[in-house]
């Protein structure tokens, strides 16, 4: 019997990049147009978006119809809100601001069923087993669920190498922005003491096996996260597409809006 086509989880590990796009409009028919667009994956932030989990779900489904993978980060390392992102049948989540091997535990368990983690377990009624009809969901959770834990501030930076040996843990993210901010810089991901602990980051990941993800920056460039080593890169939002475009437009327009209206 055919093993089926590769998960996200594997593809980040085989076939690495993965390459994706937030999504922070909270719509789910900006997430299936962006999902159709051809990306490997979308990302539903519910961090930093208005999107509540009926929305997401609704987010989920329109972005399955193009037949993209689809990821969400949640608001916080919280156990209910790992849980019910698990449930929905997501194909990864994101967990920010992990500082230590205990917040990376504190994640897993919440991600994972026992023995591995204390997740809840309702496999008869949940959408990510078909609402009970893979009977073989529980098994295959752990396999197909990727976990990713955000590195975003100096203690994360400083304890790089336990979270990366915490079991579960499937790809660790870099959050320069926030990374920033914390080291002193804010606004200036690119700045030398920012660089300088990313690179350290990415060599620890690189050494220990681990996955890495991340986000451009103004001084560095996805094909320059690629050539890095980036298991996944997430380059654009929904929203910065839309800000831009509507951007460019009226500067396009500037000029001639201008004259017809001095007339």
């Amino acid at each position: 019997m055919s093993a089926g086509p590769p998960t996200f989880k594997q593809r980040c590990r085989s076939h690495p990049p993965q390459i994706g796009c937030w999504l922070n409009t909270a719509s789910p028919i900006v997430a299936e147009l962006i999902a159709s667009s051809g990306y490997d994956c979308v990302l539903i932030d519910r961090e930093h978006s208005p999107a509540d989990m009926m929305t997401a779900l609704a987010m989920l489904y329109a972005a399955r119809t193009a037949g993209c993978a689809v990821l969400l980060r949640v608001p916080a390392n919280d156990a209910a809100e790992i849980k019910r992102a698990a449930d929905i049948g997501v194909d990864g989540i994101m967990v920010p601001q992990v500082e230590s091997a205990a917040d990376a535990e504190r994640a897993a368990r919440s991600a994972y069923y026992p023995p591995a983690g204390s997740r809840g377990a309702a496999p008869g009624v949940i959408r990510a087993s078909g609402f009970g009809r893979n009977a073989s969901y529980m098994a295959q959770a752990a396999q197909r669920m990727l976990l990713m834990c955000q590195i975003e501030s100096a203690r994360g930076a400083d304890a790089v190498e336990e979270i990366a040996r915490v079991p579960g843990v499937g790809l660790l993210f870099v959050g320069p922005y926030d990374f920033s901010a914390g080291l002193g810089h804010p606004g200036e991901p690119d700045h030398p003491a920012v660089r300088g602990s990313i690179e350290r980051i990415e060599q620890t990941c690189h050494q220990a096996g681990m996955p890495i993800g991340g986000i451009p920056t103004p001084g560095r460039s996805a094909r320059q996260l690629i050539e890095a080593g980036y298991a996944l890169v997430l380059p654009g939002s929904d929203a910065a597409f839309l800000r831009d475009g509507a951007a460019r437009q009226l500067k396009d327009l500037a000029e001639p809006l201008e004259a017809a209206r001095g007339r």
